[in-house]
């Protein structure tokens, strides 16, 4: 399948861009959806594009991959990334990924078990909020969602990838932005409906389609009241609602 570009949000603000493509290796150690889902995609934050980077003497303006990956990973994680604002280190950091990698940095082989404890309850969090963490290959750029009051935060930057040569790094210079909630969960939101409505017709006799399936249309039900759920005042303890959310 092939489509053009899909656009959700607006790029001066916050702005998720995505399309399909034919799979070039046409399903080969790959599930149905994730092959059906071969795709490109962009996130845009204040005018910057978060996925344009170099690498082989050539500048790309997308991420190739399956895009199941991510919008999975998005239905998967929506309790805690809209909701999750405790985080597993200093606050003191300007951003959260700031503060992740301080903390990575500090944990790292130290084999104390306390620290072990902590760097799990990292790896964590890690899984929960950073976009990277379900790239399965792919060369996803280094972003990370975390909510922040009645705000979304979104840091990036240019951690390296391991096994990717030297000259591959994201083109935008490290920094964050803090956005409205509903602003941030409407793009996104909006991005999972089509995504899900796309596949469908081809998928829609297949079991990890319709797992993805349920959990969008959930989330689609909250995302109604949006303008009271994701309030501050209405922000519920994630980690007790995850276990009743997405059954």
């Amino acid at each position: 399948m092939e489509t053009d570009w899909l656009a959700f949000g607006d790029r001066s603000s916050f702005a998720l861009e995505y399309r399909f493509r034919e799979d070039p290796d046409h399903g080969h150690a790959a599930t149905l959806l994730e092959s059906a889902s071969w795709g490109e995609f962009r996130f845009w934050v204040q005018g910057s594009n978060l996925c344009q980077y170099h690498y082989q003497n050539q500048l790309y303006h997308e991420t190739t991959w399956y895009l199941s990956c991510l919008f999975v990973w998005l239905a998967e994680n929506w309790v805690p990334l809209f909701h999750e604002e405790k985080r597993p280190f200093s606050m003191g950091w300007p951003n959260a990924r700031m503060g992740y990698l301080d903390a990575l940095k500090r944990y790292l082989d130290d084999t104390d078990p306390i620290i072990e404890s902590q760097s799990e309850a990292l790896y964590d969090w890690w899984q929960r909020h950073a976009v990277r963490s379900c790239r399965q290959g792919g060369l996803f750029p280094d972003i990370f969602l975390h909510r922040l009051f009645d705000l979304v935060e979104i840091s990036w930057g240019n951690f390296p990838l391991e096994g990717v040569g030297e000259d591959f790094y994201f083109t935008v210079p490290q920094g964050s932005a803090s956005l409205p909630v509903t602003t941030v969960v409407d793009v996104v939101g909006r991005g999972l409906k089509q995504f899900v409505a796309l596949l469908a017709p081809p998928m829609a006799h297949d079991q990890e389609w319709n797992v993805l399936s349920s959990q969008v249309n959930t989330i689609l039900r909250q995302h109604h009241f949006s303008s009271r759920t994701f309030s501050h005042t209405s922000k519920i303890d994630w980690t007790e609602s995850t276990s009743h959310q997405m059954a």
